[in-house]
């Protein structure tokens, strides 16, 4: 061009610095730099000075900078070019201070401008600033534009303000799926998992076509469900009809999930589905076969095949295969991985030196492992807490105190290193060691209220170790407990000789452990009643055993426990059997259970009505219609199911679909808003607890009128605000007013309590305190 006399303008000089930018040529950039100078370009069009910043910030921000303050000519997008930069090297300050210059400057923003600010406040973690421009957003009419809408939908959520981001969304009436993934993202990092849930079903029930990202999100919080195995399998299967199963990014996240639940099946099947298969594919394959008793040496195969693909191994494959070797017979295989980290010169940083590690005292080789510790020269507390842990799995307790003692010489432990070392004190029964680590803690100020994990460690350590009075001491102090900590408590109960439960403890023990769906902790304390205190277990106890394990899923062994008891089964273990299969919907067993039991019962109408209402679950109507002319027959009635509330020492009673209440118009105005705004919030009708043949439309007026309802609303009318509002039911709540129940609670702030026939519902904020197990 040059040679034909034509001189470059403007719009030559930009696209030569893309070019140059492309291929990283510094060089030839500063040259078309000179260039520019050199002719005055640089002062003539706006689009040259960003050409440039977008050039040399592929390289140093510094010199972009540099660029930027000499540009005679700025416009916005030259500014949301330099905020860029900044954004892309992590100086979040840095882009909101030269937003707040621009502004200074009189530089009108655009779309873009906002965008990036909001970004950089979610980055800086300010959901101050964050509102500030959300304010400015309005103003410059920019909020009609989904994708700063998004964004600050996000950046509320990263900055701890959900419930701001639940705000903007619901304000929002015109939602793309890309919103909706944001929302459901935000209840995700929050843990609000069971809101997440709710939201993807309202997506769906409102036509919105859920995508790969959707998937992706859902799919991270199936390990965290009940039924999150059952859960990610319909995701899976729903990418399959969606034609998203060759989707690289979708197959990963369904890999990790499968291969979280320890399903090495599935996760190979997706594995194999995956077109393009990435690097991150392939390792968490490999970490699945690797983790998997059975498949270990598939671990292996996998890391062969995938050295003769396209994709390279890194750093993250080699730790996934070394999960692999977890014994002496697998020392040569480790040692081989070890050589092709040398030979290939991959990067050892301090996770793949702390898993060569780990490999070699696995697999009995503690010299080597204590050398490759000793001269690695970038150990950080991820080490230190490796090599402690490593040790106490291995038996190797009084080895990891001593080399606990020689790292709080070298560096600052954390809560997860006295977690570590106390576990040893646990397995030794150490209670002076013990003692000092605690007493270690408190010096370092480490907040037992806010570290769950680490004060359910001293309470495990002081229970072990006998001393029930401290581990009681910190278990009262608890501001919160979760499941672990209850664990830890009734565990030490049993360990401690001088405490002598008798039978009533252990039924209130078994009842506790039913309610929350502690099996394994259940059948432990059955099992120390019987061999360590001697106490010969009476109906009840048998009773607790057989709810507990039909409650918890395992029918078939609850059935062969019943059938072994060495006393016969008397109506209240057949019934506990029998509501197992209701919650399962097992109807085979169910009636071969109800045969047992009505013949022991067969006036009490309940046997009749739970049976029946299994029957109607599954929709065998002509089954609930024999049921009910046997109860006709024999003369038999359920009783009405009834919800009280007392206010001021007045008791006021409802049953379903009552109108008899003086306040009965108020107290259906009240439910019919409070049905309305719920619906907003994620709340849906659950129909399958309408027991009746009938119409959804006339089974969506039974379930509006539930007693339940009715006394929550009358609650809400006449409990002065802020008040719980404490119920009472004859029977067991039903689901769907359970799930009505923690939206009401989320929606006004206020606690709901109700008693039940078989248990307390304390509802605060959208949660329940039996985390939906009753």
């Amino acid at each position: 061009m040059r040679e034909e006399s034509f001189e470059a303008n403007s719009v030559t000089v930009v696209a030569l610095l893309l070019a140059c930018g492309e291929l990283l040529d510094l060089r030839t950039g500063k040259e078309v730099h000179g260039y520019c100078l050199r002719n005055g370009l640089l002062y003539l069009d706006p689009r040259v000075g960003t050409a440039l910043l977008g050039f040399y910030l592929r390289f140093d921000v510094r010199i972009a900078c540099a660029v930027f303050e000499t540009m005679g000519l700025r416009n916005a997008v030259s500014w949301n070019a330099m905020i860029t930069g900044y954004l892309d090297v992590g100086k979040c300050k840095k882009a909101l201070e030269l937003f707040s210059q621009m502004l200074i400057d009189g530089i009108r923003c655009d779309n873009v401008t906002i965008l990036l600010v909001i970004q950089a406040c979610a980055e800086f973690g300010s959901p101050k600033l964050g509102m500030q421009v959300h304010q400015m957003a309005i103003k410059l009419d920019f909020c009609k534009d989904l994708y700063i809408v998004n964004s600050l939908v996000n950046m509320y959520s990263k900055t701890g303000s959900l419930r701001s981001s639940c705000d903007l969304f619901g304000s929002i009436s015109t939602r793309d799926v890309a919103l909706w993934n944001s929302m459901i993202s935000a209840y995700v990092e929050s843990g609000f998992i069971e809101d997440a849930m709710s939201l993807f079903a309202e997506m769906r029930f409102e036509g919105i076509k859920a995508d790969e990202r959707t998937i992706a999100i859902i799919s991270r919080v199936c390990e965290d469900l009940p039924n999150g195995l059952l859960n990610c399998r319909s995701l899976h299967g729903y990418g399959i009809k969606s034609g998203m199963e060759r989707n690289k990014h979708l197959g990963n996240a369904l890999l990790s999930v499968y291969a979280a639940q320890s399903c090495v099946k599935d996760a190979k099947k997706v594995f194999h589905e995956i077109g393009d298969a990435d690097v991150i594919s392939w390792n968490t394959l490999i970490l699945a076969l690797a983790h998997s008793y059975e498949s270990k040496g598939q671990a292996c195969e996998i890391f062969g095949k995938m050295r003769e693909s396209d994709t390279k191994p890194n750093s993250h494959t080699i730790i996934s295969v070394l999960a692999a070797c977890e014994a002496e017979a697998f020392l040569i295989i480790g040692r081989s991985f070890h050589g092709y980290v040398i030979k290939h010169n991959l990067e050892i940083d301090p996770s793949l030196n702390s898993a060569l590690t780990e490999m070699y005292m696995n697999c009995g080789d503690e010299a080597t492992a204590r050398n490759l510790f000793e001269r690695y020269g970038d150990k950080d507390l991820i080490s230190w807490n490796s090599l402690i842990s490593n040790y106490i799995r291995n038996d190797k307790a009084h080895e990891a105190l001593l080399f606990f003692q020689q790292m709080i010489s070298e560096m600052e432990p954390n809560p997860v290193s006295v977690i570590n070392v106390l576990s040893s004190c646990t397995h030794l029964a150490n209670l002076p060691q013990g003692l000092c680590l605690h007493a270690y803690t408190v010096r370092r100020e480490f907040s037992m209220g806010f570290d769950l994990s680490l004060a359910n460690s001293l309470i495990t350590m002081y229970a072990r170790c006998g001393n029930m009075q401290y581990a009681e001491k910190i278990f009262k102090t608890l501001s919160r407990k979760n499941i672990v900590s209850w664990n830890a408590l009734i565990s030490g109960y049993d360990v401690r000789r001088c405490f002598k439960p008798n039978s009533i403890t252990f039924i209130s023990a078994l009842s506790a452990c039913s309610h929350c769906g502690l099996i394994e902790k259940g059948l432990q304390l059955f099992t120390s009643m019987v061999q360590e205190f001697y106490i010969t277990p009476d109906l009840v106890h048998y009773a607790c055993v057989a709810d507990l394990l039909s409650h918890g899923g395992s029918l078939g062994e609850a059935m062969k426990f019943v059938e072994l008891m060495p006393i016969a089964p008397d109506a209240s273990v057949w019934r506990a059997l029998l509501g197992g299969c209701r919650v399962y919907s097992e109807t085979k067993l169910a009636r071969r259970i109800s045969e047992k039991l009505l013949e022991l019962e067969p006036t009490n109408p309940g046997n009749y009505i739970l049976l029946s209402n299994i029957y109607a679950a599954a929709d065998l109507w002509s089954e609930v219609n024999k049921l009910r002319a046997v109860l006709e027959e024999k003369g038999l009635k359920k009783p009405p199911g009834k919800s009280w509330i007392v206010i001021r020492g007045d008791i006021h009673c409802f049953k379903a679909g009552d109108k008899s209440h003086a306040q009965s118009d108020v107290i259906y105005a009240k439910l019919s808003s409070l049905m309305s705004s719920v619906k907003e919030g994620g709340y849906i009708h659950d129909l399958r607890w309408v027991l009746h043949d009938e119409e959804d439309e006339e089974k969506m007026k039974r379930l509006f009128s539930h007693s339940e309802k009715l006394a929550i609303a009358y609650g809400l009318i006449n409990v002065s605000s802020g008040a719980p509002i404490s119920i009472t039911k004859n029977l067991r709540i039903c689901g769907d007013c359970h799930e009505f129940s923690k939206h009401v609670s989320k929606l006004v702030q206020r606690e709901i309590v109700l008693r039940d026939r078989s248990r307390f519902h304390r509802f605060v904020n959208g949660v329940c305190s039996c985390k939906d197990y009753w």
